[in-house]
């Protein structure tokens, strides 16, 4: 059985899932399908903190697509890691770190979708300073997935797919403009 990578310390009100789904919609990033038209609009610190406790872990990803389609958001992350706890703080830097790899890994496409466009930066920079491979870097990150939350599934498959999915789906969007 898979630890939960959140444990069971979720003991705090937070917005509904299609609340949080709803509020990614109204930033124009359409990764998941809610259920609340009419949910009240959530400010971005309250936006990370519920998609980084949520126990969905497709909510939980989620923040890496909002990064990916609107890097302008993440002034908030130091910001919303201050508020968590040390758990919920560890998984807020590993899915922002896996955002920042895969921003450098499809760089070439999300660019051109993108605006504003410009790289994330690095809240939560490793001991090496020197720069690394996105790719390896993305593995690496994996691999801490896999310690951290005891779970032997494909981190890497499962953080390409958030990406194979937020480029289709701009992809769509650009052809749904042009018709």
């Amino acid at each position: 059985m898979m630890k939960s990578p959140l444990g069971d310390a979720i003991n705090h009100i937070s917005p509904t899932d299609d609340v949080l789904v709803e509020c990614l919609r109204c930033r124009g990033v359409y990764y998941l399908n809610g259920n609340d038209a009419g949910a009240e609009n959530l400010g971005d610190v309250t936006l990370i903190t519920g998609l980084i406790t949520s126990k969905d872990a497709r909510l939980r990803h989620a923040l890496v697509a909002w990064m990916l389609v609107k890097p302008d958001a993440h002034k908030n992350v130091p910001v919303a890691y201050d508020l968590l706890g040390k758990e919920y703080g560890t998984w807020l830097r590993v899915l922002y770190s896996v955002a920042i790899q895969l921003q450098q890994i499809h760089s070439a496409v999300l660019s051109d979708f993108v605006q504003p466009w410009y790289r994330l930066p690095n809240y939560f920079p490793q001991e090496s300073c020197a720069p690394r491979d996105p790719v390896i870097a993305l593995q690496e990150v994996s691999d801490e997935c896999a310690r951290l939350y005891g779970s032997h599934i494909n981190w890497t498959g499962t953080f390409n797919h958030i990406a194979a999915s937020v480029i289709r789906r701009l992809t769509l969007q650009r052809e749904w403009t042009r018709t």
